[in-house]
């Protein structure tokens, strides 16, 4: 394995925030998106079956349906809605030991050593590095070269 040791700086738009929003509840965690699955086959073979006359469906679960996929469009309108905002930067330095990053309006370092963060996951276009169980930061690959690349992946 090769050393590694660089550092970059990253922007983040509201396009990066709604993929890690989408990643962090959906894909992460695989057995919500499985459930999540069920309940949207069931609730639209519900809603189906009331709508075409196929089967008299009683309107309390008619409604429970229609309500609950209803609550599931504005969850993920609210997720788009918080993404919204000022694109960050922050800077990121990764070493052998450690990942550190810039945090908060006076940027102070934060380091945390690999062994100590509670997950770290990548997609086709993004690194995610988890420093507990709510926070995370993200790593948009489009500012890392091919090398840099191929040296986090390996590394994590």
């Amino acid at each position: 394995m090769s050393a590694i040791d660089f550092e970059v700086t990253v922007e983040l738009n509201s396009t990066d925030r709604i993929k890690a929003m989408i990643y962090n509840i959906f894909f992460r965690r695989k057995w919500v998106i499985f459930y999540v699955g069920i309940f949207v086959i069931f609730s639209l073979l519900v809603l189906g079956a009331k709508i075409f006359g196929l089967y008299d469906v009683p309107m309390p679960l008619v409604l429970c349906a229609g309500g609950l996929i209803l609550l599931l469009v504005l969850f993920l309108v609210s997720i788009v809605m918080a993404s919204q905002g000022a694109n960050s930067k922050r800077w990121l330095r990764f070493t052998e030991t450690s990942f550190i990053t810039s945090a908060g309006r006076d940027n102070k370092h934060l380091s945390f050593k690999w062994q100590d963060l509670y997950y770290t996951g990548s997609t086709k276009n993004y690194f995610y590095i988890y420093l507990d169980a709510s926070q995370f930061i993200i790593v948009p690959k489009r500012y890392l070269s091919k090398e840099e690349i191929k040296l986090l992946k390996d590394f994590i």
